[in-house]
């Protein structure tokens, strides 16, 4: 009986997404399956809805977790002293700033091999070329 559950609850969110799918921002789909949960004493069971509810929908849920900060910081922003909004606004360009140096910190290596590479092909009198495939085998985007 407890797989039989799992089905229905499977098959009832599979049904409703597919008649919600370009509806409202926060689906009938998962309110249906939440109160289908609170009639069932399936273990885990909420688990594989959130799960399944965010691989579906993960766009819409950090644009939505998004817009709530960026809402938040403005009210924050209008009830607060210009002297605390200075300070944050000053952490977070320090945050920045440290994040960018750690990312230079360890991109330095590669850097410093391709620019010992372009000034070796400067003394040979050649035309520098930057051969992505050599240093970034990964790198899709520069081809």
């Amino acid at each position: 009986e407890q797989r039989s559950r799992h089905e229905r609850l499977n098959a009832d969110a599979k049904r409703l997404e597919e008649e919600n799918r370009s509806r409202c921002l926060f689906p009938k789909t998962f309110l249906h399956l939440l109160d289908r949960l609170a009639q069932t004493d399936v273990d885990g069971c909420l688990d594989k809805i959130v799960k399944h509810y965010l691989e579906t929908h993960a766009e819409k849920v950090v644009i939505r977790i998004l817009q709530v900060i960026f809402i938040s910081a403005v009210l924050f922003g209008s009830l607060k002293e210009a002297s605390v909004i200075w300070s944050l606004g000053d952490i977070g360009v320090g945050m920045t700033a440290w994040i960018n140096i750690i990312a230079i910190l360890l991109l330095s290596p590669k850097t410093f091999k391709i620019l010992k590479d372009y000034e070796r092909q400067k003394r040979e009198g050649k035309n520098p070329q930057f051969h992505p495939d050599k240093d970034f085998p990964n790198a899709d985007f520069w081809k």
